[in-house]
């Protein structure tokens, strides 16, 4: 169940980084595939609850905008636009 397994993930120190890029990535990868294939898809926003670092950390810059890049996110908003 998603509550046991965030509470395990926890105690084994995994979500807080790994488990963090992880989702950002995939959320970042999905926002992409979609954006690029319904009308309007530059359009799109997604939310992610972001367990990683706190938001005011260079570490979580980082992370976001490694996202970014791996997923091609950027470049396909860019090119919709």
């Amino acid at each position: 169940m998603p509550g046991r397994f965030i509470q395990v993930a926890e105690e084994c120190g995994q979500i807080v980084r790994e488990l963090g890029r992880w989702v950002l990535k995939q959320a970042c990868l999905d926002l992409c595939a979609w954006a690029q294939s319904i009308a309007g898809g530059a359009g799109l926003r997604l939310a992610v609850e972001y367990l990683g670092a706190p938001l005011a950390t260079r570490r979580a810059v980082d992370d976001v905008a490694q996202a970014l890049q791996e997923s091609g996110l950027e470049r396909a908003i860019s090119s919709l636009n």
